[in-house]
């Protein structure tokens, strides 16, 4: 499952009147996370595969920072990891 949701950080600047002209819902969430996001309708379902949600970034007007993804692998191996040992 993967999420998108609107920027915290772009939305934080807003409410310190900092607003910035860059798309607002930019931030992709995996698993759990995406789940939650999406149940408490704080973010939209963009797709069960890594491709739907890169497809998404490469949108026009779609200027993201560079995504961390030795940060990213980890956070995953480490949700697969606690869901094999619920199982």
């Amino acid at each position: 499952m993967i999420s998108v949701a609107e920027c915290i950080c772009r939305k934080e600047q807003h409410f310190l009147g900092k607003e910035c002209d860059r798309p607002k819902e930019t931030c992709l969430g995996f698993g759990q996370f995406a789940r939650f996001y999406i149940d408490n309708q704080c973010g939209l379902c963009v797709g069960t595969c890594p491709e739907e949600a890169i497809s998404l970034l490469e949108k026009p007007g779609m200027e993201v920072p560079p995504l961390d993804v030795n940060e990213t692998l980890k956070k995953i191996g480490a949700e697969r990891k606690a869901l094999q040992n619920r199982s």
